[in-house]
């Protein structure tokens, strides 16, 4: 791990760290220019070097961020307000970005590969590729002594022009609460 992410901060302070991402860019750049030489120029062909990539797959980040959700969803689950039930909702929604996001880029999953995880407090985490374009992947994560059960989708089309990136990131989630009945589905 970079010095720069052991504080938990996302600075680029660590020197091979910054000169594995200035190198990658030299490559990027050198790949336009051909685009841009032979008039085939479309950045959606343009690759990004494989010494920037993180060694996990999108499904194992996905996955390895579910272990932050037992918190909140142990919370909404022990909740009898229905409103605060909401806000552990959504406030574990959110805090998976932090996480999620680093200047690695994920391995793109292959279609069928699975992933499943216990995670400390007893909950159980399964994940699966069902589709490779565009990119679908299914979650289920089942709280500890069945307080919850999360499950749903989701998928992102990315869109790169000249100075910047589009992403769109769909799906639909629905997490149940079997000692009440309760249920809340939302999307992104």
């Amino acid at each position: 791990m970079p010095e720069a992410y052991k504080d938990g901060g996302f600075a680029l302070t660590d020197k091979a760290y910054i000169s594995k991402f200035r190198s990658a860019g030299k490559d990027l750049i050198k790949q336009v220019g051909k685009q841009i030489i032979t008039g085939k120029f479309n950045l959606t062909t343009v690759s990004l070097p494989i010494r920037v990539m993180d060694h996990k797959t999108v499904v194992e980040v996905v996955a390895s961020v579910a272990s932050i959700a037992p918190t909140f969803l142990n919370a909404a689950a022990l909740a009898s307000d229905p409103v605060e039930r909401m806000k552990y909702v959504m406030v574990a929604s959110v805090a998976f970005i932090g996480p999620a996001h680093t200047f690695d880029k994920p391995l793109n999953p292959i279609i069928g590969e699975t992933y499943q995880a216990s995670l400390p407090d007893g909950s159980q985490v399964y994940m699966e590729q069902v589709s490779h374009h565009p990119p679908i992947s299914y979650m289920l994560h089942e709280g500890a002594d069945n307080l919850f059960r999360f499950s749903g989708y989701s998928t992102f089309s990315a869109k790169a022009w000249l100075n910047s990136i589009e992403l769109k990131v769909v799906g639909r989630k629905t997490i149940t609460f079997p000692r009440d009945g309760g249920k809340i589905t939302f999307n992104n």
